[in-house]
């Protein structure tokens, strides 16, 4: 194989290794993933995340392979169309989905411990035990 046939092969396999590498989900950045309500409320395992690639913010759902839903040129819109999209809101309004954190608690020397859990929750430095 002559010199020229040697560097057209190493441009070639060059090419190929950059489409290989620079496809859609190589290099990308997570921003945030979301959980879809009306699937995880039957059972359905399926995550809607923004990804950052470039100067672009792709938005994918993820079952049992991850695909592009929809390409956004800021965040602010790849994020409200998945929140939307998958209805994260429903999470904080419906009760069986309150977590602890959600729930209001007495805290007497604020210091994030409810009273019940709290070993001084007057704040005083003695134990309430």
């Amino acid at each position: 194989m002559g010199r020229i046939g040697k560097q057209k092969r190493l441009l070639i396999e060059e090419a190929n290794k950059r489409i290989l590498n620079e496809g859609w989900f190589s290099r990308k950045k997570e921003i945030k993933s979301f959980q879809d309500y009306n699937d995880y409320i039957n059972g359905i395992d399926t995550t809607v995340t923004v990804y950052q690639k470039g100067d672009k913010f792709l938005v994918t759902r993820r079952g049992h392979e991850e695909y592009v839903i929809k390409t956004f040129d800021n965040v602010e819109d790849a994020l409200r169309f998945a929140s939307d999209m998958t209805n994260e809101e429903k999470f904080r309004t419906e009760p069986e989905h309150f977590t602890y954190e959600d729930l209001p608690y007495d805290d007497t020397d604020n210091d994030g411990i409810p009273n019940k859990l709290d070993l001084d929750s007057d704040g005083d430095g003695d134990l309430d035990i």
